[in-house]
């Protein structure tokens, strides 16, 4: 009896969709520059403006509507398990603060722009050690994402 073994080289590549790509450049674009800003390097008791809160708000409801989904089902797991986090900071952002005019800007944070009771600053001081917390899980997934982003839609990196 004789048997014949084909072996293929051919190797079956697959392309990241091109939705996949722009959500990935996005996404690759705000860990670079705002979310690092906003989740990673800041003491959010200090103000930041708030236009870099509402790139996190606005992030949020984009996948809430379904506009912003990774067609790779392992990317779009790992970029809901950063969205719960985020879910989380953005609602305790909003719950304990509100934008206050700094330098003609409107601008986010925990620290109270004038003379307040101890206990009050002491409050804000808690809130705003919360947010950190918050945004540091925030993070550590959001860092999960993105080496996944690199491997599996390298075409965004271009």
């Amino acid at each position: 009896m004789l048997t014949e073994v084909k072996q293929s080289e051919e190797v079956i590549e697959f392309s990241a969709t091109p939705n996949d790509v722009r959500v990935s450049k996005e996404l690759l674009k705000l860990h670079k520059n705002q979310f690092r800003i906003l989740l990673n390097g800041t003491d959010l008791w200090m103000f930041l403006d708030d236009e870099i809160y509402r790139k996190a708000f606005h992030l949020e409801n984009r996948r809430d509507r379904g506009d912003l989904e990774f067609q790779n089902k392992r990317l779009d797991t790992q970029l809901e398990e950063f969205m719960v986090f985020l879910s989380k900071f953005n609602r305790h952002v909003a719950q304990h603060t509100t934008p206050e005019d700094v330098a003609g800007r409107a601008h986010i944070g925990y620290k109270p722009i004038g003379a307040v009771q101890d206990d009050e600053y002491q409050r804000r001081r808690l809130l705003s050690q919360e947010a950190n917390s918050l945004a540091d899980e925030a993070w550590r997934a959001y860092e999960k994402l993105i080496p996944s982003i690199k491997i599996e839609t390298p075409e965004a990196l271009s």
